[in-house]
């Protein structure tokens, strides 16, 4: 295993290791139906098959905690491959979607994500939040964005 595939696996379990509590619910009872939690995702991937490591690594940590598309869990999955004039639509989209959270892929997606809306919760995968302005501060991000600043060419 290179040390990239492993800081994947580990940053992927570290931003979802909390919810696994929450994957052996079945949904939310809304007026007598169950509900299942929605996860928006947007990334400048392809598709499912051209998802980057980072991306690839919190869906297999998802699955493996029991959030099956589906089953525990509905996956609205958005992917503008590489044309970023898609974004704001999609960022739109996810949010008149109602979704519970969304995981933005890549700093652009974090940015439009980010200005789609203030109330639903952002698990954004990006290099620095700080630098990139999406915080304030990482330790304390006083917003509904949050996620994994991923530190490369300092661990390098």
């Amino acid at each position: 295993m290179r040390r990239r595939e492993f800081l994947t696996i580990v940053s992927g379990a570290a931003v979802f290791a909390p919810l696994g509590g929450l994957a052996q619910e079945t949904g939310r009872k809304q007026s007598g139906t169950v509900k299942l939690p929605v996860i928006g995702v947007l990334t400048n991937s392809a598709g499912e098959h051209d998802l980057n490591p980072l991306i690839a690594g919190v869906f297999t940590e998802l699955q493996r905690l029991g959030w099956v598309n589906g089953r525990s869990a509905i996956y609205e999955l958005r992917f503008i491959a590489g044309d970023p004039s898609r974004l704001p639509s999609f960022a739109a989209d996810l949010v008149d979607r109602k979704v519970d959270v969304i995981l933005a892929g890549g700093l652009a997606a974090a940015k439009a994500v980010k200005i789609a809306t203030a109330t639903i919760p952002i698990v954004a995968l990006v290099g620095d939040m700080e630098e990139a302005g999406l915080v304030a501060n990482i330790a304390r991000p006083e917003s509904n964005i949050t996620g994994v600043s991923i530190f490369g060419s300092e661990l390098d």
